[in-house]
């Protein structure tokens, strides 16, 4: 959506000023984060986004952000080990 859109955008000026920019992308599942975020609403007293439907949108921007990317780029999953 239009955040990607933002993102792309300062990325290609940081490009243009010489900068190397590279990409990380951080993803779980859906329902883990959920898990995560309600276990932290306790602590926090915030509440947290329990949409998976957005939660899976949001990793529809990674590509577009790879291929602004002028260095490297890492996707990296953050699934819980047990």
């Amino acid at each position: 959506g239009s955040e990607t859109e933002s993102l792309v955008k300062v990325m290609g000026t940081l490009k243009e000023a010489g900068f190397k920019v590279h990409c990380l992308c951080i993803f779980a599942e859906p329902h883990e984060i959920i898990k995560r975020g309600v276990a932290k609403e306790v602590v926090d007293g915030k509440r947290y986004n329990r949409d998976a439907a957005i939660l899976r949108k949001s990793f529809d921007s990674f590509a577009p952000c790879i291929g602004a990317a002028n260095g490297t780029f890492i996707k990296l999953s953050n699934l819980s080990l047990g």
